[in-house]
């Protein structure tokens, strides 16, 4: 499961498409095809909004499970987090060993060691950075067809389109469409402040030269690893 992905959900990156926009702009897009049915694409829309709160919620467990690592290891402090640092391959544990390699001479062979998940977390980086540089665009569309648009500006205000003939349940869908890929967008920004907040925390402590910018690509595999297992075990829980 590539866990990166699927946290943006279907927000891509894309070139403007509106004559009233420099065609050499890029915009962050969410685009959702639904069906025609109303039951069937609210019932879609359901499956989104509810991917959004596994992942808010897998973050939010990450988030603890960092705390109480950070807690145990950098301040001495036992917490549940201890026995799984000694757990071997645990997110944990990969992480008490990346920053054992931080405070030794070769500090720098933590990014040769993960190569892809330095490459990984680079390419988050630099996705986020563009959805906060640039203006959203959330649409709504039926086989093909585009029902609606809003565009939202860097400083949040907003427009939106909608065709002439658009139905009061099409006009629904647009809106919960908006609200599950504002709060997809939100959640992704706060996940960056988690992963560097938690680098500083241990970076700055470790005594190493750069050690926040070295943390970085390790609290990374560590929050990938454990909203891994959070979202199996939810998956487990409900049968899926």
């Amino acid at each position: 499961m590539d866990i990166a992905q699927d946290l943006f959900g279907v927000w891509t990156l894309s070139s403007a498409q509106r004559s009233d926009v420099d065609s050499s702009a890029v915009h962050a897009l969410w685009r959702l095809e639904l069906p025609t049915d109303h039951e069937a694409a609210m019932n879609a829309l359901d499956i989104h909004a509810f991917t959004l709160l596994l992942d808010r919620d897998g973050i939010l467990e990450s988030a603890k499970r960092l705390y109480h690592f950070v807690d145990s290891w950098v301040f001495d402090q036992p917490t549940e987090a201890e026995a799984r640092i000694e757990t071997v391959g645990s997110p944990e544990y990969l992480l008490a060993e990346a920053i054992d390699g931080l405070r030794s001479t070769q500090a720098r062979g933590i990014i040769r060691d993960i190569p892809d998940i330095v490459e990984e977390f680079q390419a988050f980086l630099s996705r986020v950075h563009a959805f906060l540089s640039n203006y959203a665009v959330i649409e709504t569309a039926s086989n093909g067809t585009l029902l609606a648009r809003t565009c939202i500006g860097w400083s949040g205000d907003f427009t939106s389109w909608c065709r002439e003939d658009l139905t009061a349940d099409q006009a629904l869908q647009h809106i919960y469409s908006m609200r599950v890929a504002i709060q997809r967008r939100r959640m992704l920004i706060q996940l960056l402040s988690v992963v560097i907040a938690a680098a500083a925390d241990i970076g700055m402590r470790v005594g190493t030269p750069g050690g926040v910018l070295l943390a970085l690509p390790a609290i990374w595999r560590f929050i990938r690893m454990v909203a891994d297992e959070y979202r199996r075990a939810q998956a487990q829980g409900l049968g899926l």
